[in-house]
Formats: structure tokens, sequence, C-alpha cells
């Protein structure tokens, strides 16, 4: 014989207060209502349930006090699964994202960040992965295996959902002593050997590639894929290079260098912006945690 599924919430508070009348108030039950689900119980299971001790008292028998740890864990269940909500909580949230990003923007948005992630959602796990260079020719491929990645705006493939975040731009960075005096003189500049970080051929908007393609090439004298590389390679030396003013101008007085506001010739505008991967795009955890990279972007950018 089926139970009816109705009865067990009274099954579980008779085996947790081995009381008809505890029972009765415990679910907001009549004491003569209960005691007929009682009868009803007993039917269904061949046994007695609650038996009378020694005095008034009552006890369970050997099969009531089987099934009480059964019962409650089954009730817990059916609560959680009848009071499930879609509303999202972070705070409860248990889950590790990735963002791709070099270390310029990892150094004004990712301590930032992990601050909100800290305050509202303590049981996600940040992950930071630099871009690979293969980022480049192949973006699509490389955001299945990230959660978001924040680059320059120009190199977002537009098949990918994106979101500007920051305008950045481009700051001449060179030795406190050894760096350039006049920093507006394009010639001068042209004789001096440098640096370039992230020197590949699809960035044909980077400032050092607008001058080549004029005619006018730079004098490489070492390549890298990081800033904070570039400027370890222009320390105490001539040599002169190009990094984002954020970063330049938060770490130069750190490492003796001069940041400076280049000719008009490299001095464009580098618009940052966040994309990810369209698979993403309904997972209302992926919309929170896009919503704190905006929200830590918005902050630096208010702090500048």
């Amino acid at each position: 014989m089926k139970l009816d599924l109705n009865l067990l919430v009274t099954l579980n508070a008779l085996l947790q207060e081995i009381s008809v009348t505890r029972a009765a108030q415990r679910i907001g039950l009549s004491q003569p209502a209960c005691s007929a689900a009682l009868r009803r119980l007993r039917e269904h299971f061949d046994d007695p349930l609650l038996i009378r001790a020694v005095g008034h008292r009552m006890q369970l028998t050997p099969l009531a006090y089987g099934l009480r740890e059964r019962v409650s864990v089954l009730i817990a269940d059916i609560n959680k699964l009848t009071t499930a909500s879609n509303v999202f909580q972070p705070a409860l949230l248990e889950r590790e994202f990735t963002v791709m990003l070099g270390d310029a923007e990892s150094a004004l948005l990712a301590p930032r960040l992990l601050q909100l992630i800290r305050a509202r959602a303590p049981g996600v796990i940040l992950r930071l992965k630099p871009p690979h260079p293969s980022v480049h020719w192949s973006l699509t491929d490389e955001m299945r295996n990230v959660d978001a990645a924040i680059l320059p705006s120009h190199i977002v493939s537009n098949t990918l959902p994106s979101l500007g975040l920051y305008e950045d731009e481009w700051s001449l960075v060179s030795d406190s002593i050894e760096g350039v005096d006049h920093p507006d003189d394009v010639d001068e500049l042209l004789r001096r050997p440098w640096v370039l970080c992230f020197d590949y051929p699809p960035m044909y908007w980077s400032p050092a590639r607008m001058l080549e393609q004029e005619g006018r090439p730079l004098l490489v004298t070492a390549r890298t894929d990081g800033f904070a590389d570039l400027m370890r390679l222009i320390a105490g030396t001539n040599v002169v290079g190009l990094a984002p003013r954020s970063f330049a101008a938060a770490h130069s007085s750190l490492m003796g260098m001069r940041c400076q506001t280049p000719p008009s010739q490299l001095s464009h505008q580098l618009p940052m912006a966040m994309t990810w991967h369209p698979i993403h795009n309904n997972d209302i955890a992926h919309r929170w945690f896009r919503s704190l990279i905006v929200e830590a972007a918005r902050h630096t950018s208010a702090e500048e």
C-alpha cells in the first residue's frame, strides 16, 4: 500500500515529539486530526509506532526508531526543494572565476575586484590568467577557457559579447636619469632603442606599429609580454617604451622612471573592454561576476 505523502509531515512530528499532543502543536493540527493521521500511519506500517511505556509516557517502537532519522532527513530535503528560489544569493556561491588580463590591467583592477568578492561572496575564488600570445589570433577559442578577458577593445572580436570598461592612454616611459628630455621630439625617440610590449602583427593599433607603417621603424632592442618587465628593462638605461598611463604613473616613481606624455603620433587612446564567451550570457552567477568587474573598473576610474 502506498503512503499518502501528506502524512510524512505528521509522521516526522510524531517521531520527533513522541507525543500526539506535542506533534499536533508542532505542525498546527488539532489533536483529533493528529490522532486520525497516526491511525492511518499504523495501518500503513502495520506497526503501532508509538506505544505506552511505564506510566503515561510514550516511546517509539523499534520500527519507528529506525524511521526517525530517515524521515527527518527526507522532510529537510523536501523543505529545501519546496522553498527553492531563483533569487541569486552571492554569499552562498562557491565557484572559481578565471579572468584573462595583462599585468597592467591586473594591477589596476584585481585588488578592488578581490575586495568586492571577499565582501559579498567569500566562497568565490578569483583566478588571474595572463593572456597568451595566441589570444590575438584565436580570441574566440581562448575565451572558452576563461570566464572573462580584459583587453584593448581594438582586438576584441565582434563575434563575442563585450562591454567597455574604461579609457586609458599611452605614456612614454624612460629612466629618471637617462630619460627623454624632450618627449615631444619624435626624431629623438626614433634614435633611441625601444622595448616593445605585446608586439605582434595583429596589434596594428599599437602606436609603435603605426609609426612603422608610416615608414619610421623603431630601433627595437627587446620585446616582452608584460609592462612590469618593460619598465624593469628600461630602468638604468637610455631605452624607452610605451605603457598604459594608469600603470606607468603608479609604478614610475617606485622604479626610478619618468612617465611623460608622448608626442601626438604616439598619444593614442587605449580603450579597455571586458569580453566573454556567449555560453555565459544566461548564467546568473556569471552575470553577477561581470557586474563586479564593471564596478571595480568604475571605482578605479573614479580614483584617477
